[in-house]
């Protein structure tokens, strides 16, 4: 069984993470990665280009256990995806304490959200990841499926960072891993 996966520079990476997790910061927060995939879909692999940041102002709602975007900031993210010809993953946080794992609330955004932003883009491949301070989960969608395929892991430099596929274990009938 397999997954997809993201390729991201560790420095990339650590400002995403101090974006998510600012001192004294108890609301999610959010943003997007832009990246290249291999042009047949196959490896299922997601190679970060550019990581844009939510700002305050990007969000219609910004809450301890919630999040969502104002209209412009999704027309913004879209167009900016568009003219760099990049597929989008999304990016968020739950700043408690568990493991990371998409919320119900997660799960029905991304239902309403991922046909509206792959249509927009052509049929790119999309993702989303969650994190927590200690741990990340992920799903992707690839090719014409509308079902999500996991993501298993991050490599950033050297490192490999596993996912903990808890949304697949607590919501398996929006995912699938292939084979």
């Amino acid at each position: 069984m397999s997954g997809a996966s993201i390729i991201v520079d560790p420095q990339v990476l650590r400002v995403m993470h101090a974006h998510l997790f600012p001192l004294l910061s108890r609301v999610e927060q959010g943003g997007f990665l832009l990246c290249s995939v291999p042009p047949d879909d196959k490896s299922l692999e997601f190679s970060v280009l550019d990581w844009i940041p939510l700002r305050h102002q990007d969000y219609r709602i910004q809450a301890i256990d919630y999040l969502e975007l104002a209209d412009e900031a999704r027309v913004r993210i879209i167009k900016t995806a568009q003219q760099q010809q990049a597929a989008l993953v999304e990016v968020h946080c739950h700043p408690g304490a568990y493991p990371a794992c998409f919320s119900h609330a997660d799960i029905a955004g991304l239902a309403e959200f991922v046909p509206h932003v792959r249509w927009r883009l052509k049929g790119k491949p999309y993702g989303a990841l969650v994190f927590s301070k200690n741990s990340v989960d992920g799903l992707s969608w690839f090719g014409q499926s509308n079902t999500a395929v996991p993501i298993t892991h991050l490599v950033a430099g050297e490192r490999r960072i596993d996912t903990t596929r808890l949304t697949g274990k607590l919501h398996g009938e929006i995912c699938h891993a292939q084979t």
